[in-house]
């Protein structure tokens, strides 16, 4: 597979999915899917066998009897939770690995998407949204696959990447002036060679420029599609830390929350997040990101805090100090974009 050379010079090449992501991408369009399917297509990759037994086997799950078999595993956990496990897993072998600063970059890349994909997940069932939540855990993971997909292709290009970034110049500017396109671009890309449907194409190319990003714009949560909802938790997904079992977050990421989607509980949104944060790879993403690295993580890091406070998303920063200055003109108090944080335990 080649992305059109008009694009960026030449041609691009993009890995085939993994087999198991492959089938369950074609899960979602059917109607029904048998416990037996899902089984056979467990039982082909013996590592994902074992992730899944020892997932039941933890302490999330809590059940007495010891699990030795996926059928098992499935019939106690439910086949829509074992396929987004699955999903995790199959997502972190896409990329083939490499070592020293990459591997880092790579795993701050899977760490956001995990955290982007369950930040999605939980708000849609919290709020009772009308959309497949396992749909939306697989928008989430993929809506920033066009990252490494340029990381890859274009590995001689970093460092100019990287300087356009500490000079302050935006995300897809600087992939635009490093490598010739931005990552929607190539996300929209690679649904189309993989044959995704329309709504997770329009999601990986649209996370950034969605109306919902908007302050002024307004729209029932309930009338929400699958990129509203991945574009919010894409941008929330940057600002809280995680961080021996305990979720750090800014407070006016609850005031952005409730400006978007008046009456979710974003405490609530967070403990279960990080009651769930395990069960996806999410806390092994952590360590092995931190024992990579002897230096904190930069601005691009959903973990990196400055003086007590979280990266601030750009769209986030955008909406909040549009909503400062709605609230300064009504003769209300504005928030504050470097205001305090809180954690929540586990």
């Amino acid at each position: 597979m080649s992305f059109p050379a008009r694009y960026i010079g030449r041609n691009l090449q993009l890995p085939s999915p993994p087999l198991v992501l492959s089938r369950l991408l074609q899960m979602l369009s059917e109607d029904e899917v048998s416990t037996d399917d899902l089984v056979e297509v467990i039982l082909e990759d013996p590592g994902l066998t074992t992730r899944i037994l020892q997932v039941a086997n933890s302490s999330f799950y809590g059940f007495s009897n010891k699990i030795e078999t996926v059928s098992h595993a499935i019939a106690l956990i439910g086949s829509r939770a074992i396929r987004m496990l699955c999903a995790s897993e199959s997502f972190l072998v896409i990329f083939p690995q490499h070592e020293g600063n990459f591997t880092l970059i790579f795993y701050k890349y899977c760490r956001h998407s995990l955290a982007t994909a369950l930040l999605a997940k939980i708000m849609n069932e919290a709020m009772a949204l009308l959309l497949d939540s396992e749909k939306v855990f697989i928008a989430g993971l993929l809506h920033d696959i066009g990252k490494p997909v340029l990381w890859y292709n274009f590995l001689e290009q970093a460092g100019f990447y990287h300087d356009l970034r500490a000079r302050g110049v935006a995300e897809r500017d600087a992939e635009r002036l490093a490598y010739g396109a931005d990552h929607t671009e190539v996300g929209a890309w690679v649904a189309g060679e993989w044959g995704l449907d329309n709504e997770l194409a329009k999601t990986m190319a649209c996370h950034h420029e969605n109306l919902v990003l908007n302050d002024s714009y307004q729209k029932n949560p309930k009338d929400y599609s699958l990129t509203d909802i991945v574009s919010l938790a894409n941008i929330l997904a940057k600002c809280f830390r995680f961080r021996n079992g305990r979720l750090g977050f800014a407070e006016v990421v609850d005031r952005f929350i409730q400006h978007k989607m008046p009456g979710l509980d974003w405490k609530e949104v967070a403990e279960e997040f990080a009651g769930q944060a395990s069960q996806y790879g999410f806390r092994q993403l952590e360590d092995e990101a931190r024992e990579r690295s002897a230096r904190p993580f930069d601005g691009d890091d959903l973990g990196s805090w400055k003086n007590g406070n979280p990266d601030i998303s750009d769209e986030l920063s955008l909406c909040l100090r549009t909503a400062a200055k709605r609230d300064q003109a009504a003769g209300l108090a504005p928030g504050s974009l470097s205001g305090g944080n809180k954690e929540l335990d586990h």
